[in-house]
């Protein structure tokens, strides 16, 4: 069943090449989009765990002998 209606839409794209074009132009704007998304989170990583280290940092530097907090 599932390899008939894979053999009618090759037949399909076959017959009509500017829809099999289409299909990979969107094929490849799914991939830049995903890619985008994947160094989004990539970059909020690191830059998350820069910006946790400099608060601790700044925590540490804050409760070194010399200071005194009120």
């Amino acid at each position: 069943m599932l390899e008939q209606l894979v053999y009618s839409i090759n037949t399909f794209l076959v017959h009509h090449p500017h829809l099999l074009r289409l299909m990979h132009l969107l094929f490849w704007v799914k991939y830049w989009i995903l890619m985008g998304l994947i160094g989004l989170f990539v970059f909020l990583v690191y830059s998350e765990d820069h910006r946790r280290a400099e608060e601790k940092r700044q925590a540490a530097e804050a409760k070194s002998p010399g200071r005194f907090l009120a």
